[in-house]
C-alpha cells in the first residue's frame, strides 16, 4: 500500500462491505482517488457539437458576405444561443475558443473579443 502499487477494493467502503474480507485480493486501506473529469452525456455532447458547427457556419457565411471583419464579434454575440450555452460560462468559452480556432485555421484571422 505504501508503495502505491495496490489496487483498492471497490466494495470495502460500501454499505454491505467486502464479502471476501481477509481473502480479498484488493487493498482495504483508505485510498485517495483522483476526481474524474466531468463528461457530459452523449446527447449533450451531440448538441454541443451541432452548436459548434452552427457557429462555424455563421463565421463562414459572415466572411462570404464580404462584411468587414471588425464586425464579426458583434455578429457572433448577437446570435441566439440555447439556454444550455447561455447559462454555462465554461461551455460558452469553449465554443468561442473552438470558433476562434476555426477562424484562424481557415482564414488566418484572429479575434480577441469574447462572446
Amino acid at each position: 500500500h505504501e508503495e502505491g502499487r495496490c489496487r483498492p477494493c471497490a466494495f470495502v467502503r460500501t454499505e454491505i462491505g467486502c464479502k471476501a474480507k481477509e481473502d480479498c485480493r484488493f487493498c482495504h486501506y483508505e485510498h485517495v482517488v483522483p476526481r474524474q473529469r466531468f463528461r457530459p452525456c452523449k446527447g449533450k455532447r451531440i448538441r454541443i457539437h451541432k452548436m459548434l458547427e452552427r457557429l462555424k457556419y455563421e463565421v463562414d457565411a459572415y466572411i462570404a458576405s464580404g462584411r468587414p471583419m471588425f464586425g464579426m464579434s458583434d455578429h457572433l454575440s448577437s446570435l441566439e444561443l440555447p439556454p444550455m450555452v447561455q447559462n454555462n460560462e465554461t461551455l460558452r468559452k469553449m465554443l468561442f475558443a473552438h470558433t476562434l480556432i476555426h477562424m484562424e485555421e481557415t482564414y488566418g484571422f484572429k479575434l480577441v473579443e469574447s462572446l
